[in-house]
This record gives structure tokens, C-alpha cells and sequence, in this order.
């Protein structure tokens, strides 16, 4: 058990009984909940008393630029949920005009080495070490610096408003470390964590727990695909999602945990 997991079941869940916890972003969205729904189940069965109310309004295209809207905001202001727990980053990465050539080279890298390993029997080892892509530099990244200061500025009208802001980085994709949107998120999620830094924000880190999993795996020659290469979020993305935000909420169930009813 970490220190940072410890301290939340000495301290408890920061969220309130009654409270409205609202989604916005990836892998959520009024008619597909994704990680939401396993989310409201698991407090429903470890916290009944708490009795919040979780609010879906995300959509796998919501950009930066969007979330700072004054249409949106002030939607967000005048509902004014208590906690917003925002999850965006992919739409934007998918913009980048950079994408597609590197795809298309990491995608003849893949089928060349996997001729190699077809003829000579080359053993190939998990989760991507086998064809790493070139990295992706943050200069060459045309939305990276809109999608930071529009995301920045999205959360100072959220906290201005009253609002409490919850930020997510965004899952990593496919079953390769080295798929090029992968290298490229990096650069958004240290955008992200700059932004919750920069505005005291709760950050809720995915890519870390992402990385964690898909390592520990590697090590021992097993894939983990937590999202497609379109950022599709597989069943196993969805508990890691789940499972990482109830920590950072205080509300992770554990080994001997009792509900409080």
C-alpha cells in the first residue's frame, strides 16, 4: 500500500453524502456511461449512505477548446454540480496533423518486425520495447499550447464559479507504449498535470496507472490493451479508470473494507 492510499482510508472519502459528482469528457457520455456506471455500482455497494448523484455529460470529441466556452460554462456554473471531474485530452491529440504520417511509419515498423520474427523466430518482447518510435518533440505538436491555456483557463472559470474541478490525464492507447498517440499524450498530460498544479486542482493521474499496468505486464510477455488505437475503452480500461479515481476520492474499497450504512 502506498503513502498516498493510506492517508485517504485514514482520512475517508472526501466526497459528501448527497453531493453531484458530473463527467465531462472521455469515455463518457449521457447514452454510454462507460467507467460512470461501474463508478455509481461500486459506491452504491461500499458507500450507501453517501447516496451521490453521478451526472454523465462527456462526449469522445470534447476538446479543450469547447470546455472553455461560455455556453458551456456558464451551463456548468449555473448546474453547479460539486464535484467536475474532467477527462479530455484525446480529442485534441487526434487533431494533431503530425498524427497520421506517424502512425503510418510505426505501422510499417510493426509489420516489418513482425515479418522478422515469422522468418527467423526472433523473440519479440511485450508491450512495444521491440519497435520503439521516434519521440515525438512538444514543438511539433500544433494544438499542445491552445489545448494547455484553454484547458488552464477552463478551470479558473470552474473554481471562479464556485466550481471544483477534478483532473484527469487522459488513458493511453492500443497495446504498444511506442504507438505514436501515445508519445504525444505524454506531452498533454504533463499539460495537465501543469494546469491542476498551476490552479490547485485535485489531478486524478491515468497515464501513470496506464503505465504501471502495461510495464508489469510486459515483464512477464502478457498484452494489456486498456483503449483501442481510436481511444475505445476496453472493460480492463474501465476498472482502471474506476479504480484510480475512487482512490483519489477517498471512496477505493480494500481487503476487509465494510460498508457504512
Amino acid at each position: 500500500m502506498d503513502k498516498s492510499e493510506a492517508q485517504q482510508r485514514h482520512e475517508g472519502p472526501i466526497v459528501l453524502p448527497g453531493q453531484t459528482l458530473m463527467f465531462l469528457g472521455d469515455h463518457t457520455s449521457p447514452d454510454a456511461e462507460g467507467y460512470v456506471r461501474v463508478v455509481r455500482d461500486v459506491v452504491a455497494r461500499f458507500h450507501p449512505a453517501l447516496r451521490p448523484t453521478l451526472i454523465s455529460t462527456g462526449s469522445s470529441e470534447q476538446t479543450a477548446r469547447a470546455l472553455n466556452s461560455d455556453v458551456l460554462q456558464n451551463l456548468l456554473v449555473s448546474s453547479h454540480p460539486d464535484w467536475l471531474i474532467i477527462g479530455i485530452g484525446l480529442a485534441d491529440a487526434f487533431r494533431e496533423p503530425l498524427l497520421l504520417p506517424l502512425v503510418e511509419q510505426w505501422q510499417l515498423a510493426r509489420a516489418s518486425t513482425s515479418a522478422e520474427v515469422t522468418t527467423f523466430g526472433q523473440e519479440r518482447s511485450g508491450n512495444g520495447s521491440g519497435h520503439n518510435s521516434s519521440p515525438v518533440a512538444s514543438n511539433t505538436l500544433s494544438r499542445l499550447s491552445p489545448f494547455k491555456s484553454n484547458l488552464g483557463e477552463a478551470v479558473m472559470k470552474m473554481a471562479a464559479g464556485g466550481l471544483r474541478p477534478v483532473l484527469l490525464t487522459t488513458i493511453l492507447v492500443g497495446d504498444d507504449l511506442s504507438y505514436p498517440l501515445n508519445a504525444m499524450l505524454r506531452h498533454y498530460n504533463k499539460a495537465i498535470r501543469s494546469v491542476a498544479e498551476e490552479n490547485s486542482a485535485l489531478l486524478v493521474d491515468i497515464e501513470r496507472a496506464c503505465n504501471d499496468l502495461i510495464t508489469r505486464a510486459g515483464q512477464y510477455k502478457q498484452k494489456v490493451a486498456l483503449a483501442g488505437y481510436r481511444g475505445d475503452i476496453s472493460p480492463q480500461g474501465e476498472a482502471l479508470l474506476t479504480r484510480t479515481l475512487l482512490q483519489a476520492l477517498g471512496l477505493l474499497p480494500y481487503p476487509s473494507y465494510r460498508a457504512r450504512k
